[in-house]
């Protein structure tokens, strides 16, 4: 059974996901179609994506209502979902309803500083080592 914290998360995901689309639906399709929340994410954003592709534009004087879009908006999420899952950023381990878990692309945070690159003076004209000599 999907918690409440997966359905939350999914819906966070899905900016302007339609209110028609319930909490039980969501919940079913984590449990027996997609298996993660991010996997929800995406068929849902994808399901988005054909609606209103299949839609025409309206246009009524001034007022216009451009479904197509509002499809390339829903296939633009669904391909950022996507790559977010095929680097590990996003929807968290598995069973997890927590973003900050996964980190970031895959990465643990673990708080500790990334070990510099560079030497002090390395820059420098002219260079001066360690020591303080020259060339």
């Amino acid at each position: 059974m999907a918690t409440v914290e997966q359905i939350a998360l999914a819906r966070t995901m899905l900016p302007g996901l339609p209110a028609s689309i319930t909490d039980d639906q969501i919940g079913d399709l984590i449990d027996n179609y997609a298996g993660s929340v991010i996997d929800a994410a995406i068929a849902l954003a994808d399901s988005a994506a054909s609606l209103y592709a299949s839609k025409a534009d309206i246009k009524v004087g001034s007022i216009s209502i451009s479904n197509s879009q509002k499809a390339k908006a829903w296939q633009a999420l669904k391909d950022n979902l996507i790559k977010r899952k095929l680097t590990g950023a996003g929807g968290g381990p598995a069973g997890s309803a927590s973003l900050a878990a996964a980190g970031i692309a895959g990465a643990s945070l673990t708080g500790e500083a990334v070990p510099t690159q560079f030497w002090v003076g390395q820059f420098d004209n002219p260079p001066l080592g360690v020591d303080g000599s020259g060339w």
